[in-house]
Order: structure tokens, then C-alpha cells, then sequence
């Protein structure tokens, strides 16, 4: 509550009194007014008082002027009389009226200049870091195509700053479904839990390209730092390199010599090569089929454009990665593809931290070598320790070498760099799930409902452990949610027809086999892993293991679990299944679950 008689400014309630009346303005003048009021006595420039108050919107210095005029009117501003907003000529303006800041009953005299107020503190001595979070920017103007840029924008400033010892930066995962014009920084930030929110937009007009932003405190609701940039697309390399520095200025961290290299290392000279690589990044972000061939696509025209752009071929190997892990692509299609991009990023660039963690991915799913994976997991942590993905996936890694405590607490240290990811919530439980802690399990997938309540796989997990605990009527009950959000998509069916058999609901089960394989001799691919699971549930020992001999040939990506799922207990103690066990190459590691919870 701020208080410059005879008006009373609530920035919290959005409300303006005056003498106790309350006056009525529209939600731009009245954001105006908040930033003055809260930096009174400093100048902030026209281009820091127009990416606060219109950040999703492009605004001449002419309109400012225009609002100014209508704020003096209303407060009653006059040569003559009562001054509350001073002119800076050609540079901004000042509130110069006397304010009080009250709070918690006790009045405070609150002058504070912009890059001061509310800023972000690092408490060094409790080796705490502050977190940031950097919304994707927001496109303006009429061209549907252009959405790419903004997100891309903030996706290379986030590489960037994730390198900075003394402050966390929330991953792209995490910030990109708050991309919608009416997006208001402060919620945002308060909702991802940090203490300061980068924002802004970007205009582009054939190759003229205008990006503005803006630094903001969310617990003092308060501007840091903003600045408008004006170029040519070309510019946009030297565009990220001034922001990236300017936060670390604003935010006063002091950095390493690696650190500030980082801050502004450019992965490629081509501009046209870099609009190719953020139309990828844009498209593999989307995690569908489309989405995923599409980033294909436009990272192999960057890596044509460059041949020598190893973060372009990092995001192949993403790519190729994610649609074999998501059964859209045969392991023996993708899988290879995702190697190959992974280990030429790195021999164009050993310091790629999402390329280590890639590749490690890798060596885990499909060659099972699992001590190449451990070491470039471990490489990936050491160059960025703020990558949450690294994080979580060698927590899965670390599940299925049945170091569970190990696993937890990776999968905790990803949830705190990125705590709404739905994934990593999801996958938690599965930790708990390999173990046989079924209530744990399904505690972690209710909080994944409550980030996103319709998330399928979810649901479909909850319905699993409800079977393996013989709460037959709820694992029903969630097959039926997944039903209704999905009909039955190829993706949750192996854990439907695995519930419909637990239940003992035998045709239903089988009708689901007999879809999994004919998807399997078809176009789509399915598990044969998964298929195996039904027929052992189904108590046809046999068939499974013929099931699970297919797995291994194709080299599913689930059979790292073979070691610990729950699902193939019965067969702990056949000949075949040790055997394969030892093929896969866990020799000299017990059955986690035999040992049980």
C-alpha cells in the first residue's frame, strides 16, 4: 500500500483512493501509475515504463506521452498546483510526489531506484541461489509462423543463464505452456516459485526484428531493469548476448571466467542457420509425432546451412531419441540416428552439456552399456549441474541398477529445478513403483493430476498399481478415464489389456493383444516388451518368454526395467529369463524386487 496524499494505492486490490473514495482506472493507466509510484523519485526511461506496462504489446513514444497526460488529469497534475509526475525531456519520467510505503501497519518511506527494488538476494553463506524463470516471449503481429522466434528466444536464454552458479534457472519444460499473450509475469513467477521473472515480446517485419524486455521482482511486484533492441535479424545473436549480461548485471552475480564465457557463447555465425534451429527446438517441443518429424526436418536444413552447429545436431538426437522412447519409431530406426547426432555434436563440441546427457540416454536404452551411461551422465551434471533432464533421466538410470535411494534423490534434485513438470513427477513414482511402495506411487501421480488433470499416462499408471494391489473396481475406474480421454490410443493400451488381465477380465485383455500385434506387424511400433507383460498376467509363462526373447532382438527401450519391474516376478527364477537377464548385461545385480519394498 503506497500512500501520497490525498491517494491511497493498492497494487495488490488494483484500487486508487482518493480521500477514501475510490477512482476508477483503466488497467493501463492504473499499471502506469503502479511502476511510477513504486520507483518514485528515479527516472524510468520510455522504454523501460513501456515494456511494464505493454509487454505483449508494440506502443510508440507518443501513446506513453498520451497516458502520462490522462494520469496527470486524474491525480489533478498542474503547473500551477500539486506536481506527481515530472518530465525527464527526451529521456522518461519521475514521480516526484512524497510516498509512503505502508506495510504491516508501519508507514516506510519507499524510494528505491528500479535496479534496486525488490532485486534478487544470494544468500552465499546458506548456499542458497535464487531462482529465475524465463517466460517465452510473445510473438506480436498477424504472421501465424512466427511463434517459434519468441519461444526460441527465451529457450537460448535459458542455456545460457542455466550455466551461472548462483542462480537456478527453470527449464524450458517448465515455462513453455505460459506463452499466451495475457500471461502476467508475477503469477507466473509465483506459481513456477521464483524470485524473479525475465519476460518479453519480440516484433518482426521482414528482417527488421524489435525484441523488448523486461526484468521483474515478483515478491515486490517490482521493474528491475528494461530495455528495448532494435535490429536486423542478424542482430539476434548480439540481441541475447546484451540481455544475458545485462541480467547478470541487474541481479548482481559475480562470475567466473567460464561463466561469462558461457553467458555469451554463440553455437553458430549463420542467422539463418540459428532460425532453423529455433523453429526445431519450437517443434520438438511439442512431443508429438508431427511435432517430432517436423524438428527433424528443420534441424538437419540448420545442420545444412552449418555443418559445424553441434547444438543443431544435439536437437536431432533429441528428436530421433524421443520418437523411439515414444514407440512412434521402431529402437532399431531411431535409436541409432540419435547416437549417431549425439556423438557428432560432441565431437564438434565436448563443453554441450544436453549432448553428454543425449548420449547417455542412449547408451542406456539401446547398448546397454551402463557404465559408458553412468560416465556421461555424470560428464552432463559436471558442465551444467542446473540441467534438470540430465537429472532425471540418471535418475531412471540409477532405478534400473536398483540403486532406488540413489534414484529418489536425483529425481528430487530434477523437481527442484523444475518441480511442475509432469514428467518428472510421474517418473518419481515410478521409482516407488519398482520397489513395490504402491501407496507412494500412487501419491506422486496424484500430484501429476493436479498440475494436469487430464495427463493419460497418469491415470493409466494409477490404474496399474491399483491392480497390483487387487483394488480391482479403482484400476477399473481409471482404465475408464484414460478410455474416455484417449479411446484407447496405442500408447496406454499395453497398461490397459495389463489391467484388464490382472482383473482377470481375460477377452478384453486378449482383444487388446490382438491390437498390439497387429500394430506390431504393421505401420506403428509396439513393445514387444509390453506384449509379454499381458501373456504373463495372463499366466502363459511361455508365450511371455517368446515375448520377451522379441524385446531383446529389437531392443525396446523398457527392457532396462527388466531388472526391476514388478511384472515379471513369477519368471525370477527361469533359466531363460536369468539368461536374458545376463544378456542385457546385469550380470552381477540381484532382482531389486525379489529383495522387495
Amino acid at each position: 500500500m503506497y500512500f501520497f496524499p490525498p491517494f491511497r494505492l493498492d497494487p495488490t486490490e488494483r484500487r486508487l483512493l482518493c480521500a477514501g473514495e475510490p477512482l476508477h482506472l483503466p488497467p493501463k493507466l492504473l499499471d502506469l501509475l503502479i511502476v511510477l509510484v513504486r520507483n518514485s523519485g528515479h527516472m524510468l526511461t520510455k522504454d523501460e515504463l513501456m515494456a511494464h506496462v505493454w509487454p505483449d504489446t508494440f506502443v510508440d513514444e507518443g501513446s506513453l506521452a498520451r497516458s502520462i497526460s490522462r494520469l496527470r488529469k486524474i491525480l489533478g497534475d498542474t503547473r500551477a498546483g500539486t506536481r506527481y509526475i515530472e518530465t525527464v525531456s527526451k529521456q522518461g519520467y519521475r514521480f516526484i510526489a512524497v510516498v509512503k510505503e505502508l506495510q504491516e501497519g508501519r508507514p516506510r518511506h519507499g524510494r528505491q531506484p528500479p535496479a534496486a527494488h525488490g532485486r534478487l538476494k544470494v544468500d552465499k553463506a546458506m548456499g542458497r541461489a535464487g531462482l529465475l524463470a524465463v517466460l517465452p516471449f510473445k510473438h506480436i503481429g498477424t504472421a501465424g509462423n512466427e511463434g517459434y522466434l519468441g519461444f526460441g528466444i527465451a529457450d537460448a536464454l535459458i542455456a545460457n543463464l542455466s550455466h551461472l552458479s548462483h542462480v537456478k534457472v527453470r527449464p524450458t519444460g517448465a515455462v513453455r505452456r505460459f506463452d499466451s499473450l495475457g500471461t502476467d509475469a508475477v503469477a507466473a513467477g509465483r506459481e513456477l516459485g521464483v524470485d524473479v521473472v525475465l519476460d518479453g515480446s519480440v516484433q518482426r517485419a521482414d528482417e527488421r526484428v524489435r525484441v523488448t524486455v523486461r526484468l521483474v521482482s515478483v515478491r515486490a511486484q517490482a521493474l528491475l531493469w528494461a530495455e528495448k533492441f532494435d535490429g536486423t535479424f542478424n542482430d539476434i545473436f548480439a540481441m541475447q548476448d546484451a540481455i544475458s549480461e545485462q541480467v547478470a548485471r541487474v541481479l548482481l552475480l559475480q562470475l567466473s571466467g567460464a561463466e561469462s564465457e558461457h553467458l555469451t557463447k554463440r553455437y553458430t555465425e549463420s542467422a539463418e542457420a540459428y532460425q532453423f534451429y529455433l523453429r526445431g527446438r519450437y517443434c520438438w517441443n511439442k512431443r508429438t509425432e508431427e511435432g517430432l518429424k517436423k524438428g527433424i526436418a528443420h534441424f538437419e536444413r540448420a545442420i545444412t546451412l552449418d555443418p559445424q552447429y553441434a547444438r543443431a545436431y544435439a536437437g536431432l538426437a533429441d528428436c530421433y531419441d524421443v520418437l523411439s522412447g515414444m514407440n512412434m519409431l521402431p529402437p532399431h530406426e531411431g535409436y541409432p540416428q540419435a547416437k549417431a547426432a549425439a556423438l557428432r555434436a560432441l565431437e564438434l563440441d565436448d563443453t554441450l552439456a544436453e549432448a553428454h546427457a543425449s548420449l547417455a540416454h542412449l547408451l542406456m536404452r539401446y547398448d546397454w552399456d551402463w557404465a559408458g551411461a553412468e560416465r556421461e551422465f555424470r560428464r552432463a551434471l559436471a558442465l551444467n549441474p542446473n540441467y534438470a533432464t540430465a537429472h532425471h533421466w540418471y535418475g531412471v538410470y540409477l532405478s534400473a541398477m536398483g540403486r532406488h535411494a540413489e534414484a529418489v534423490a536425483s529425481a528430487h534434485r530434477a523437481l527442484q529445478l523444475d518441480p511442475l513438470s509432469p514428467i518428472i513427477n510421474l517418473v518419481l513414482g515410478t521409482h516407488y513403483y519398482w520397489v513395490r511402495r504402491y501407496e507412494q506411487t500412487l501419491e506422486q501421480q496424484r500430484k501429476v493430476l493436479e498440475i494436469e488433470p487430464d495427463h493419460v499416462v497418469a491415470h493409466a499408471f494409477m490404474g496399474q498399481c491399483y491392480a497390483l494391489m487387487g483394488r480391482y473396481d479403482e484400476a477399473l475406474a481409471e482404465l475408464q478415464k484414460v478410455a474416455t480421454l484417449t479411446g484407447q490410443d496405442l500408447s496406454v493400451l499395453p497398461t490397459i489389456g495389463y489391467v484388464h488381465a490382472l482383473a482377470g477380465q481375460r477377452a478384453q485383455a486378449r482383444a487388446v493383444l490382438a491390437r498390439l500385434r497387429a500394430n506390431w506387424q504393421g505401420r506403428r511400433y509396439a513393445a514387444a516388451y509390453d506384449v509379454a507383460k499381458i501373456y504373463l498376467a495372463l499366466g502363459a509363462h511361455e508365450r511371455a518368454l517368446r515375448w520377451l526373447r522379441q524385446s531383446f532382438a529389437d531392443r525396446d527401450g523398457d527392457l532396462i526395467f527388466l531388472n526391476v519391474d514388478p511384472s515379471f516376478v513369477q519368471l525370477h527364477a527361469h533359466p531363460r529369463f536369468v539368461n536374458l537377464l545376463r544378456r542385457i548385461g546385469f550380470t552381477d545385480l540381484p532382482c531389486a524386487i525379489v529383495a522387495g519394498p
